[in-house]
Protein backbone atom coordinates (compact mmCIF):
# COMPACT_ATOMS: atom_id res chain seq x y z
CA UNK A 1 0.00 0.00 0.00
CA UNK A 2 1.13 3.45 -1.08
CA UNK A 3 0.51 5.99 2.02
CA UNK A 4 1.15 9.19 0.46
CA UNK A 5 -0.74 11.37 3.09
CA UNK A 6 -1.03 14.22 5.35
CA UNK A 7 0.00 14.61 8.90
CA UNK A 8 1.67 13.23 11.39
CA UNK A 9 2.03 11.63 14.92
CA UNK A 10 3.44 10.83 18.23
CA UNK A 11 3.76 7.05 18.78
CA UNK A 12 0.93 4.99 20.51
CA UNK A 13 1.26 1.17 21.69
CA UNK A 14 -2.73 1.64 20.94
CA UNK A 15 -2.17 1.53 16.87
CA UNK A 16 -0.60 -1.55 16.75
CA UNK A 17 -3.48 -3.40 14.84
CA UNK A 18 -6.50 -2.86 12.53
CA UNK A 19 -8.77 0.23 13.63
CA UNK A 20 -8.34 3.24 12.23
CA UNK A 21 -11.69 3.18 10.09
CA UNK A 22 -13.28 2.32 13.36
CA UNK A 23 -12.37 5.20 14.90
CA UNK A 24 -13.21 7.25 11.41
CA UNK A 25 -16.67 5.78 11.82
CA UNK A 26 -17.21 6.81 15.45
CA UNK A 27 -15.79 10.72 14.82
CA UNK A 28 -18.52 10.46 11.69
CA UNK A 29 -21.28 9.12 13.75
CA UNK A 30 -20.94 11.51 16.60
CA UNK A 31 -20.12 15.38 15.10
CA UNK A 32 -21.66 16.60 12.13
CA UNK A 33 -18.68 16.25 9.86
CA UNK A 34 -20.35 16.86 6.88
CA UNK A 35 -21.26 20.81 7.87
CA UNK A 36 -17.81 21.61 8.63
CA UNK A 37 -17.01 24.18 5.45
CA UNK A 38 -14.42 26.85 5.53
CA UNK A 39 -15.32 29.34 3.00
CA UNK A 40 -18.17 27.00 1.81
CA UNK A 41 -15.56 24.26 1.24
CA UNK A 42 -16.14 20.77 3.38
CA UNK A 43 -13.22 20.27 5.00
CA UNK A 44 -13.49 16.97 6.50
CA UNK A 45 -11.63 14.75 3.86
CA UNK A 46 -8.82 16.52 4.70
CA UNK A 47 -9.40 15.89 8.47
CA UNK A 48 -9.79 11.89 8.08
CA UNK A 49 -7.05 11.83 5.17
CA UNK A 50 -4.73 13.16 8.23
CA UNK A 51 -5.70 10.79 11.07
CA UNK A 52 -5.51 7.51 8.82
CA UNK A 53 -2.17 8.83 7.28
CA UNK A 54 -0.78 9.23 11.32
CA UNK A 55 -2.39 6.01 12.10
CA UNK A 56 -0.21 4.21 9.00
CA UNK A 57 3.03 6.32 9.90
CA UNK A 58 2.73 5.43 13.59
CA UNK A 59 2.10 1.43 12.62
CA UNK A 60 5.16 2.01 10.65
CA UNK A 61 7.04 3.70 12.86
CA UNK A 62 6.50 0.81 15.92
CA UNK A 63 7.62 -1.39 13.57
CA UNK A 64 10.94 0.30 12.95
CA UNK A 65 11.10 1.20 16.41
CA UNK A 66 11.47 5.11 15.56
CA UNK A 67 9.25 7.73 16.54
CA UNK A 68 7.78 10.20 13.81
CA UNK A 69 7.87 13.62 13.39
CA UNK A 70 4.60 15.88 13.20
CA UNK A 71 4.53 17.62 10.30
CA UNK A 72 3.86 21.53 10.60
CA UNK A 73 0.40 22.64 9.88
CA UNK A 74 -1.19 22.56 6.26
CA UNK A 75 1.12 18.86 5.52
CA UNK A 76 4.29 21.37 4.90
CA UNK A 77 7.42 21.69 6.80
CA UNK A 78 9.52 25.11 6.87
CA UNK A 79 12.78 24.57 4.80
CA UNK A 80 15.76 26.25 5.14
CA UNK A 81 17.19 27.81 2.48
CA UNK A 82 19.75 25.50 1.90
CA UNK A 83 17.04 23.13 1.29
CA UNK A 84 15.08 25.00 -1.31
CA UNK A 85 18.50 26.04 -2.73
CA UNK A 86 18.73 22.14 -3.38
CA UNK A 87 15.16 21.46 -4.58
CA UNK A 88 15.94 23.96 -7.13
CA UNK A 89 18.63 23.14 -8.15
CA UNK A 90 18.07 18.84 -8.38
CA UNK A 91 14.81 20.77 -10.64
CA UNK A 92 16.85 22.69 -12.55
CA UNK A 93 19.18 19.37 -13.55
CA UNK A 94 16.66 17.28 -14.33
CA UNK A 95 14.46 19.58 -16.45
CA UNK A 96 17.57 20.28 -18.27
CA UNK A 97 18.80 16.77 -18.71
CA UNK A 98 15.81 15.42 -20.11
CA UNK A 99 14.39 18.72 -21.43
CA UNK A 100 13.30 16.73 -24.54
CA UNK A 101 10.48 14.78 -22.53
CA UNK A 102 9.00 18.47 -20.61
CA UNK A 103 5.77 18.93 -21.89
CA UNK A 104 4.33 22.38 -21.84
CA UNK A 105 0.98 22.63 -19.60
CA UNK A 106 0.28 25.80 -21.81
CA UNK A 107 -1.08 23.46 -24.68
CA UNK A 108 -4.43 22.13 -25.18
CA UNK A 109 -5.03 18.41 -23.90
CA UNK A 110 -8.21 16.27 -23.70
CA UNK A 111 -6.84 14.69 -20.07
CA UNK A 112 -4.28 16.00 -17.09
CA UNK A 113 -2.46 13.13 -15.20
CA UNK A 114 -1.13 13.96 -11.99
CA UNK A 115 1.28 11.60 -10.89
CA UNK A 116 4.69 11.71 -8.56
CA UNK A 117 8.13 11.27 -9.71
CA UNK A 118 8.41 7.69 -7.34
CA UNK A 119 5.42 5.89 -9.36
CA UNK A 120 7.86 5.65 -12.23
CA UNK A 121 9.14 2.49 -11.05
CA UNK A 122 9.93 0.41 -14.04
CA UNK A 123 12.53 1.17 -17.08
CA UNK A 124 11.91 0.32 -20.82
CA UNK A 125 15.15 0.19 -22.65
CA UNK A 126 16.69 2.61 -20.14
CA UNK A 127 13.76 5.01 -19.93
CA UNK A 128 12.18 5.48 -16.56
CA UNK A 129 7.55 4.75 -16.75
CA UNK A 130 4.60 5.18 -14.77
CA UNK A 131 2.75 1.66 -14.82
CA UNK A 132 -0.19 3.12 -13.26
CA UNK A 133 -0.50 5.74 -15.96
CA UNK A 134 1.43 4.92 -19.22
CA UNK A 135 -1.55 1.86 -20.22
CA UNK A 136 -4.09 5.24 -20.04
CA UNK A 137 -1.96 7.29 -22.00
CA UNK A 138 -1.37 4.53 -24.49
CA UNK A 139 -5.32 3.79 -24.58
CA UNK A 140 -5.85 7.94 -24.96
CA UNK A 141 -3.81 7.39 -27.98
CA UNK A 142 -5.81 5.01 -29.80
CA UNK A 143 -8.66 6.87 -29.06
CA UNK A 144 -7.01 10.19 -30.82
CA UNK A 145 -6.48 11.86 -27.49
CA UNK A 146 -3.94 14.18 -25.74
CA UNK A 147 -2.92 14.17 -22.43
CA UNK A 148 -0.24 16.40 -19.93
CA UNK A 149 1.45 14.36 -16.98
CA UNK A 150 2.33 16.61 -14.16
CA UNK A 151 4.98 15.19 -11.88
CA UNK A 152 5.10 16.11 -8.63
CA UNK A 153 8.85 15.64 -7.03
CA UNK A 154 9.01 12.63 -4.56
CA UNK A 155 12.16 10.47 -3.41
CA UNK A 156 14.33 11.67 -6.33
CA UNK A 157 14.19 12.68 -10.16
CA UNK A 158 13.72 9.44 -12.34
CA UNK A 159 15.24 10.33 -15.89
CA UNK A 160 15.17 10.01 -18.27
CA UNK A 161 11.07 9.51 -18.61
CA UNK A 162 9.21 7.27 -21.13
CA UNK A 163 6.76 9.56 -21.28
CA UNK A 164 6.70 13.30 -21.61
CA UNK A 165 5.50 15.08 -18.38
CA UNK A 166 5.73 18.95 -16.82
CA UNK A 167 7.79 18.75 -13.10
CA UNK A 168 5.79 20.95 -10.73
CA UNK A 169 8.02 21.16 -8.54
CA UNK A 170 9.49 24.53 -8.19
CA UNK A 171 6.72 26.30 -10.39
CA UNK A 172 3.86 24.94 -8.43
CA UNK A 173 5.47 25.61 -5.10
CA UNK A 174 6.51 29.46 -6.01
CA UNK A 175 2.71 29.89 -7.12
CA UNK A 176 0.98 28.48 -3.92
CA UNK A 177 3.09 29.79 -1.89
CA UNK A 178 2.43 33.30 -2.97
CA UNK A 179 -1.29 32.53 -3.54
CA UNK A 180 -1.60 31.50 0.30
CA UNK A 181 -0.12 34.53 1.49
CA UNK A 182 -1.64 36.57 -0.45
CA UNK A 183 -5.42 35.47 0.00
CA UNK A 184 -7.24 36.96 2.58
CA UNK A 185 -8.39 34.87 6.11
CA UNK A 186 -11.52 32.95 5.27
CA UNK A 187 -14.16 34.45 6.46
CA UNK A 188 -16.86 31.95 6.57
CA UNK A 189 -15.91 29.08 9.37
CA UNK A 190 -18.91 26.47 10.35
CA UNK A 191 -16.81 23.86 12.56
CA UNK A 192 -20.37 22.40 14.83
CA UNK A 193 -18.80 20.38 17.10
CA UNK A 194 -14.94 20.69 16.13
CA UNK A 195 -13.71 21.02 20.05
CA UNK A 196 -14.99 17.82 20.44
CA UNK A 197 -12.31 16.16 18.12
CA UNK A 198 -9.23 16.07 20.06
CA UNK A 199 -11.43 13.92 22.50
CA UNK A 200 -12.29 11.77 20.06
CA UNK A 201 -8.99 11.33 18.20
CA UNK A 202 -7.33 10.20 21.44
CA UNK A 203 -5.70 7.08 20.55
CA UNK A 204 -3.73 9.43 17.60
CA UNK A 205 -2.14 11.19 20.78
CA UNK A 206 -1.55 14.21 18.47
CA UNK A 207 -4.30 16.06 18.93
CA UNK A 208 -3.46 19.82 18.93
CA UNK A 209 -2.93 19.24 14.92
CA UNK A 210 -6.62 18.96 14.86
CA UNK A 211 -7.90 22.23 16.32
CA UNK A 212 -9.54 25.19 14.01
CA UNK A 213 -6.26 26.59 13.51
CA UNK A 214 -5.18 23.62 12.00
CA UNK A 215 -8.14 23.37 9.76
CA UNK A 216 -7.82 27.31 8.30
CA UNK A 217 -3.93 27.12 7.60
CA UNK A 218 -4.03 23.86 5.84
CA UNK A 219 -7.80 25.03 3.85
CA UNK A 220 -5.59 28.16 2.78
CA UNK A 221 -2.30 25.40 1.15
CA UNK A 222 -5.10 23.54 -0.34
CA UNK A 223 -7.16 26.48 -1.71
CA UNK A 224 -3.88 27.75 -3.14
CA UNK A 225 -3.24 24.41 -4.76
CA UNK A 226 -6.54 24.11 -6.28
CA UNK A 227 -6.25 27.51 -7.67
CA UNK A 228 -3.19 26.74 -8.89
CA UNK A 229 -4.48 23.51 -10.90
CA UNK A 230 -7.42 24.98 -12.07
CA UNK A 231 -5.18 27.72 -14.70
CA UNK A 232 -4.18 24.24 -16.01
CA UNK A 233 -6.83 22.68 -16.13
CA UNK A 234 -8.90 25.91 -17.57
CA UNK A 235 -5.87 26.75 -20.00
CA UNK A 236 -5.31 23.42 -21.62
CA UNK A 237 -9.44 22.89 -21.94
CA UNK A 238 -9.24 19.39 -20.28
CA UNK A 239 -12.18 17.13 -20.70
CA UNK A 240 -10.85 14.62 -17.58
CA UNK A 241 -8.18 14.03 -14.82
CA UNK A 242 -6.47 11.49 -13.88
CA UNK A 243 -4.85 11.00 -10.14
CA UNK A 244 -2.54 8.19 -8.74
CA UNK A 245 -3.25 8.59 -4.92
CA UNK A 246 -5.72 11.45 -4.53
CA UNK A 247 -5.28 11.43 -0.51
CA UNK A 248 -2.82 13.87 -0.27
CA UNK A 249 -3.18 17.51 -0.37
CA UNK A 250 -2.29 17.92 -3.94
CA UNK A 251 -4.21 14.97 -4.75
CA UNK A 252 -7.58 16.49 -2.94
CA UNK A 253 -6.83 19.95 -4.29
CA UNK A 254 -6.32 18.58 -7.57
CA UNK A 255 -9.63 16.93 -7.22
CA UNK A 256 -11.29 20.24 -5.98
CA UNK A 257 -9.59 22.09 -8.99
CA UNK A 258 -11.68 19.35 -12.00
CA UNK A 259 -14.83 19.53 -9.87
CA UNK A 260 -14.80 23.35 -9.66
CA UNK A 261 -14.04 23.73 -13.64
CA UNK A 262 -16.78 20.81 -14.20
CA UNK A 263 -14.69 17.63 -15.37
CA UNK A 264 -14.99 14.49 -13.97
CA UNK A 265 -11.65 13.11 -11.42
CA UNK A 266 -10.65 9.62 -11.63
CA UNK A 267 -8.44 7.84 -8.70
CA UNK A 268 -6.46 5.38 -10.62
CA UNK A 269 -6.29 2.15 -8.32
CA UNK A 270 -2.76 1.61 -7.56
CA UNK A 271 -2.94 -0.77 -4.21
CA UNK A 272 -5.31 -1.77 -1.76
CA UNK A 273 -8.96 -0.10 -1.50
CA UNK A 274 -10.29 -2.56 0.71
CA UNK A 275 -13.19 -1.37 3.62
CA UNK A 276 -10.20 -1.14 6.07
CA UNK A 277 -8.25 1.45 3.88
CA UNK A 278 -8.88 4.97 5.64
CA UNK A 279 -9.24 6.63 2.37
CA UNK A 280 -11.68 3.85 0.35
CA UNK A 281 -13.58 2.38 2.86
CA UNK A 282 -16.45 2.99 5.30
CA UNK A 283 -16.81 6.71 4.57
CA UNK A 284 -20.17 8.23 6.94
CA UNK A 285 -21.88 11.14 6.84
CA UNK A 286 -22.03 12.13 3.23
CA UNK A 287 -23.39 15.28 1.93
CA UNK A 288 -26.15 14.83 -0.43
CA UNK A 289 -23.57 16.35 -3.45
CA UNK A 290 -20.56 14.15 -1.83
CA UNK A 291 -17.41 16.04 -0.38
CA UNK A 292 -15.76 18.21 -3.21
CA UNK A 293 -12.09 16.98 -2.27
CA UNK A 294 -13.18 13.50 -3.07
CA UNK A 295 -12.60 11.80 -6.78
CA UNK A 296 -15.72 11.98 -8.75
CA UNK A 297 -14.87 8.43 -9.78
CA UNK A 298 -12.58 5.75 -8.64
CA UNK A 299 -10.90 3.28 -11.48
CA UNK A 300 -10.67 -0.08 -10.02
CA UNK A 301 -9.23 -3.49 -10.24
CA UNK A 302 -11.73 -5.78 -9.12
CA UNK A 303 -15.55 -6.32 -8.25
CA UNK A 304 -14.00 -6.01 -4.74
CA UNK A 305 -13.16 -2.46 -4.94
CA UNK A 306 -16.14 -1.64 -6.49
CA UNK A 307 -18.62 -3.13 -3.96
CA UNK A 308 -16.16 -1.40 -1.20
CA UNK A 309 -16.73 2.00 -2.17
CA UNK A 310 -20.72 1.47 -4.08
CA UNK A 311 -21.30 0.33 -0.19
CA UNK A 312 -20.67 3.99 0.91
CA UNK A 313 -21.36 6.29 -2.56
CA UNK A 314 -24.12 4.90 -4.04
CA UNK A 315 -26.46 6.77 -1.44
CA UNK A 316 -25.43 10.09 -2.70
CA UNK A 317 -24.62 8.74 -6.30
CA UNK A 318 -21.82 10.37 -6.47
CA UNK A 319 -17.82 8.92 -6.20
CA UNK A 320 -18.84 6.79 -8.64
CA UNK A 321 -16.59 3.13 -8.91
CA UNK A 322 -15.66 2.24 -12.10
CA UNK A 323 -14.78 -1.63 -12.59
CA UNK A 324 -11.23 -0.72 -15.36
CA UNK A 325 -9.32 -3.32 -14.16
CA UNK A 326 -5.89 -3.00 -13.54
CA UNK A 327 -4.23 -2.15 -17.04
CA UNK A 328 -0.65 -2.68 -16.32
CA UNK A 329 -1.12 -6.20 -16.66
CA UNK A 330 -1.81 -6.04 -20.40
CA UNK A 331 0.24 -3.21 -20.82
CA UNK A 332 3.34 -5.44 -19.55
CA UNK A 333 2.95 -8.24 -21.87
CA UNK A 334 3.14 -5.46 -24.74
CA UNK A 335 5.98 -4.27 -23.20
CA UNK A 336 7.52 -7.23 -21.88
CA UNK A 337 10.52 -8.09 -24.67
CA UNK A 338 11.72 -3.92 -23.92
CA UNK A 339 11.88 -4.04 -19.68
CA UNK A 340 15.37 -3.62 -18.25
CA UNK A 341 16.24 -5.48 -15.92
CA UNK A 342 14.18 -8.80 -16.72
CA UNK A 343 17.51 -10.40 -18.25
CA UNK A 344 17.95 -13.72 -16.67
CA UNK A 345 14.33 -13.94 -14.83
CA UNK A 346 12.72 -16.27 -17.62
CA UNK A 347 15.95 -18.35 -17.51
CA UNK A 348 14.79 -22.53 -16.94
CA UNK A 349 15.64 -23.20 -12.98
CA UNK A 350 17.42 -26.36 -11.57
CA UNK A 351 14.57 -28.34 -10.70
CA UNK A 352 14.09 -28.36 -6.67
CA UNK A 353 14.71 -24.96 -6.95
CA UNK A 354 12.71 -22.65 -4.59
CA UNK A 355 12.18 -19.05 -5.05
CA UNK A 356 10.07 -16.64 -2.28
CA UNK A 357 9.36 -13.09 -3.02
CA UNK A 358 9.47 -10.31 -0.21
CA UNK A 359 7.76 -7.34 -0.77
CA UNK A 360 8.31 -4.75 1.94
CA UNK A 361 6.08 -2.26 2.70
CA UNK A 362 6.67 1.26 3.86
CA UNK A 363 9.32 0.69 6.49
CA UNK A 364 12.85 0.12 5.90
CA UNK A 365 13.44 -2.71 8.52
CA UNK A 366 14.07 -6.21 7.58
CA UNK A 367 11.02 -7.53 10.00
CA UNK A 368 11.79 -10.30 12.87
CA UNK A 369 9.64 -13.01 11.09
CA UNK A 370 11.00 -12.55 7.93
CA UNK A 371 14.79 -12.68 9.19
CA UNK A 372 14.37 -16.18 10.82
CA UNK A 373 12.48 -17.06 7.86
CA UNK A 374 15.45 -16.67 5.88
CA UNK A 375 17.47 -18.29 8.27
CA UNK A 376 15.14 -21.36 8.85
CA UNK A 377 15.03 -21.90 4.96
CA UNK A 378 16.95 -24.62 2.97
CA UNK A 379 19.58 -23.81 0.55
CA UNK A 380 17.77 -24.91 -2.10
CA UNK A 381 15.50 -21.88 -1.37
CA UNK A 382 15.84 -17.90 -2.68
CA UNK A 383 14.28 -15.10 -1.30
CA UNK A 384 13.71 -12.33 -3.64
CA UNK A 385 13.57 -9.35 -0.93
CA UNK A 386 12.17 -6.41 -3.09
CA UNK A 387 11.78 -2.51 -1.56
CA UNK A 388 8.62 -0.46 -1.62
CA UNK A 389 9.40 1.89 -4.37
CA UNK A 390 8.20 4.91 -2.05
CA UNK A 391 10.80 4.45 0.21
CA UNK A 392 13.01 7.08 1.37
CA UNK A 393 16.34 7.31 -0.45
CA UNK A 394 18.73 5.41 1.56
CA UNK A 395 16.93 2.44 2.18
CA UNK A 396 18.49 -0.15 -0.16
CA UNK A 397 21.89 0.34 2.23
CA UNK A 398 19.93 0.11 5.34
CA UNK A 399 18.25 -3.43 4.60
CA UNK A 400 21.37 -4.17 2.63
CA UNK A 401 23.48 -3.80 6.48
CA UNK A 402 20.95 -5.36 8.26
CA UNK A 403 21.17 -8.14 6.64
CA UNK A 404 25.02 -8.66 7.14
CA UNK A 405 24.01 -10.63 10.84
CA UNK A 406 21.08 -13.15 8.39
CA UNK A 407 22.91 -16.42 8.40
CA UNK A 408 21.36 -19.48 7.08
CA UNK A 409 22.03 -21.69 3.85
CA UNK A 410 19.46 -19.73 1.02
CA UNK A 411 20.65 -17.58 -1.33
CA UNK A 412 19.27 -13.54 -1.38
CA UNK A 413 18.40 -11.43 -4.33
CA UNK A 414 18.12 -7.91 -2.69
CA UNK A 415 19.36 -5.04 -5.91
CA UNK A 416 17.88 -7.57 -8.78
CA UNK A 417 14.62 -7.90 -6.94
CA UNK A 418 14.17 -4.47 -6.09
CA UNK A 419 15.03 -3.42 -9.77
CA UNK A 420 13.10 -5.73 -11.74
CA UNK A 421 9.67 -5.22 -13.14
CA UNK A 422 7.06 -6.49 -10.77
CA UNK A 423 5.38 -8.72 -12.79
CA UNK A 424 8.66 -10.23 -14.63
CA UNK A 425 9.90 -11.22 -10.98
CA UNK A 426 6.16 -12.30 -10.12
CA UNK A 427 6.49 -14.90 -13.52
CA UNK A 428 9.43 -17.08 -11.74
CA UNK A 429 7.64 -16.80 -8.46
CA UNK A 430 7.07 -19.92 -6.04
CA UNK A 431 5.53 -18.23 -3.42
CA UNK A 432 4.86 -14.69 -2.59
CA UNK A 433 5.35 -13.72 1.42
CA UNK A 434 4.45 -10.02 2.91
CA UNK A 435 3.53 -7.75 5.85
CA UNK A 436 0.51 -6.15 4.13
CA UNK A 437 1.86 -5.09 0.31
CA UNK A 438 -0.98 -5.13 -2.41
CA UNK A 439 1.43 -7.84 -4.82
CA UNK A 440 -1.05 -9.76 -3.24
CA UNK A 441 -3.15 -9.10 -5.62
CA UNK A 442 -0.56 -9.07 -8.91
CA UNK A 443 0.19 -12.38 -7.26
CA UNK A 444 -2.87 -13.93 -7.36
CA UNK A 445 -3.67 -12.56 -10.53
CA UNK A 446 -0.58 -14.30 -12.23
CA UNK A 447 -0.98 -17.60 -10.57
CA UNK A 448 1.11 -17.09 -7.57
CA UNK A 449 -0.48 -17.09 -3.29
CA UNK A 450 1.13 -15.29 -0.75
CA UNK A 451 1.62 -16.08 2.92
CA UNK A 452 0.39 -12.92 5.14
CA UNK A 453 2.28 -12.14 8.30
CA UNK A 454 0.62 -9.31 9.66
CA UNK A 455 -2.62 -9.14 11.20
CA UNK A 456 -3.10 -5.34 8.73
CA UNK A 457 -2.83 -7.51 5.88
CA UNK A 458 -5.20 -10.30 7.11
CA UNK A 459 -7.54 -7.80 7.20
CA UNK A 460 -6.72 -6.49 4.04
CA UNK A 461 -6.89 -9.64 2.17
CA UNK A 462 -9.73 -11.63 3.99
CA UNK A 463 -10.93 -12.28 0.28
CA UNK A 464 -7.94 -13.87 -1.24
CA UNK A 465 -7.97 -16.01 1.97
CA UNK A 466 -11.05 -17.46 1.99
CA UNK A 467 -10.49 -18.11 -1.99
CA UNK A 468 -7.53 -19.85 -0.84
CA UNK A 469 -4.69 -17.76 -2.07
CA UNK A 470 -3.19 -16.25 0.58
CA UNK A 471 -2.34 -18.14 4.14
CA UNK A 472 -1.49 -16.33 7.43
CA UNK A 473 1.54 -17.18 9.50
CA UNK A 474 3.19 -15.09 12.37
CA UNK A 475 6.44 -16.47 12.77
CA UNK A 476 9.59 -17.55 10.91
CA UNK A 477 8.88 -21.01 10.99
CA UNK A 478 5.45 -20.88 10.25
CA UNK A 479 6.55 -18.94 7.46
CA UNK A 480 8.84 -21.45 5.90
CA UNK A 481 6.04 -24.12 6.69
CA UNK A 482 3.29 -22.24 5.13
CA UNK A 483 5.90 -22.06 1.87
CA UNK A 484 6.09 -25.71 1.44
CA UNK A 485 2.63 -25.94 1.89
CA UNK A 486 1.70 -23.94 -1.04
CA UNK A 487 4.69 -25.64 -3.14
CA UNK A 488 3.07 -29.06 -2.64
CA UNK A 489 -0.52 -28.00 -3.57
CA UNK A 490 0.06 -24.46 -6.03
CA UNK A 491 -3.86 -22.91 -6.28
CA UNK A 492 -5.47 -24.28 -9.81
CA UNK A 493 -4.12 -21.45 -12.53
CA UNK A 494 -8.22 -21.62 -13.56
CA UNK A 495 -8.90 -20.01 -10.16
CA UNK A 496 -6.86 -17.10 -10.32
CA UNK A 497 -7.70 -13.35 -9.42
CA UNK A 498 -9.28 -11.48 -12.15
CA UNK A 499 -7.86 -7.91 -11.72
CA UNK A 500 -7.36 -7.08 -15.40
CA UNK A 501 -9.83 -6.85 -18.63
CA UNK A 502 -9.27 -7.50 -22.36
CA UNK A 503 -8.06 -4.24 -23.49
CA UNK A 504 -11.11 -3.78 -25.91
CA UNK A 505 -12.98 -2.82 -22.20
CA UNK A 506 -10.70 -0.84 -20.99
CA UNK A 507 -10.74 1.40 -23.83
CA UNK A 508 -14.22 1.72 -23.49
CA UNK A 509 -14.62 2.58 -20.00
CA UNK A 510 -11.65 5.35 -20.93
CA UNK A 511 -14.23 6.54 -23.45
CA UNK A 512 -17.40 6.22 -21.76
CA UNK A 513 -15.16 8.81 -18.92
CA UNK A 514 -14.23 11.43 -21.57
CA UNK A 515 -17.36 11.31 -23.31
CA UNK A 516 -19.23 12.50 -19.86
CA UNK A 517 -20.85 16.24 -20.31
CA UNK A 518 -18.84 19.01 -18.51
CA UNK A 519 -20.89 20.02 -15.56
CA UNK A 520 -20.32 23.02 -13.40
CA UNK A 521 -19.97 21.84 -9.07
Amino acid sequence: MTTDGIGGVRVSSRMQGPGVVELLNTVEARLPVSQWTVDGLRVWPFLRIAVGSAFAVARRAIRSGTTPAAAAPGGTSRMPGARILRDVVQFSKAYVRDFSQNQSPRAKYDAVFLISTHHRRVRVRGRWLCPHSQPFLHHLRSLGATALVLERHRNGYRIPRYGRSCFLDVRQRAATKLASRRSPAPSAVKLPGVSELPALLDPVRDSRRYDEAYILATTRSLRAKADYFKSILIRTGARVGFVVCYYNLDGMAFCLACREVGIPSVDIQHGVQGPEHFAYGQWRNIPPEGYELLPSHFWCWSEAEVDTIRAWSAPVKQHTPVLGGNLWINAWKRLRDQLDDAAGLDAVREPGRIDVLYTFGLEPELPEEIRDAIQASPPSWTWWLRLHPGMAPGSLERIRAQLNGVAGGASIELDRATAAPLLSLLMRTDVHVTHYSSVTFEAAAVGVPSVIVHPIGETYYANLIDAGWATVARSGGAVCRAVERWVERRPASAGRLAIHLPEAVEIERLRELLAQPPHRA
